[in-house]
């Protein structure tokens, strides 16, 4: 037998339920028909309850959806803008579902000294459970990264840090196993706070650059170039420093 998925979304203004799967079908078969006894042929239902329906459809304001005429129905203003917004929200949620639009997942992960070393954490979940990593995660909707990352750090370890600065972004689409989780790395400077690990985390450690543990995910390859990138960028300036003594301590 062959499945498919099928959703009824409902739509809230001020905390009242305004408009779901049921209501927008109802006021669907109004724009299409108009005659009230073809609207209740098409859904299936007797023109008294039907009508009865219609008469407690309204907005947030309580403005009706529906104006009734003689047996003919037709949407008002406030009724044609909720089936549009409902409907057009409904559609990219189930086409984001069904896998229609794939889009890849926006994260951050923070490179943070401390006495001389990197602070990392021990991951409490899947993937990699129990195996080091730098502290990072998702972007929430409406978050700049440089929140995001400061955000993250603080939950993760219990440091209070800032974005130094961006050290570069990782895409690559098989880089996390979850799925395609593009990455802004940042450099973090630690301004307060103490270590301590969240809830999602095993545990919180200062390792040293030299040698450097394995990390989860392509995390040893981000520390390293950006180890080899502080160390082509000094000496360039013709100062030839031991990098970890001068930027990690």
């Amino acid at each position: 037998m062959d499945y498919e998925i099928d959703i009824d979304l409902v739509l809230k203004a001020r905390g009242r339920r305004v408009m779901d799967g049921r209501r927008a079908r109802i006021l669907r078969s109004i724009v299409d028909s108009g005659d009230l006894r073809d609207v209740a042929r098409s859904l299936r239902r007797d023109e008294a309850g039907l009508l009865k329906s219609i008469e407690g459809l309204q907005d947030d304001q309580g403005c009706p959806l529906v104006a009734l005429r003689r047996g003919k129905a037709s949407l008002t203003a406030e009724g044609e803008r909720l089936l549009e917004v409902y409907e057009s929200r409904s559609k990219f949620v189930k086409e984001q579902i069904e896998g229609r639009y794939r889009n890849p997942l926006l994260t951050v992960d923070a490179i943070v000294p401390k006495d001389g070393g990197l602070v990392v954490v021990r991951r409490g979940r899947g993937p990699f459970k129990g195996e080091l990593a730098l502290p990072g995660g998702i972007v929430e909707y409406g978050e700049t990264v440089e929140d995001a990352v400061a955000r993250e750090v603080e939950e993760e370890t219990g440091l209070v840090a800032s974005p130094e600065r961006l050290i570069g972004v990782r895409s690559m689409p098989d880089r996390d196993p979850r799925g395609h989780f593009v990455s802004v790395i940042f450099l973090m400077k630690a301004v307060g706070g103490s270590l301590r690990p969240g809830d999602d985390a095993g545990g919180v450690y200062v390792v040293p650059f030299d040698p450097l543990p394995s990390l989860a995910f392509d995390h040893s390859d981000i520390v390293r170039e950006y180890l080899a990138r502080g160390s082509t960028i000094k000496r360039a300036r013709g100062r030839i420093v031991d990098i970890r003594a001068k930027e990690f301590i």
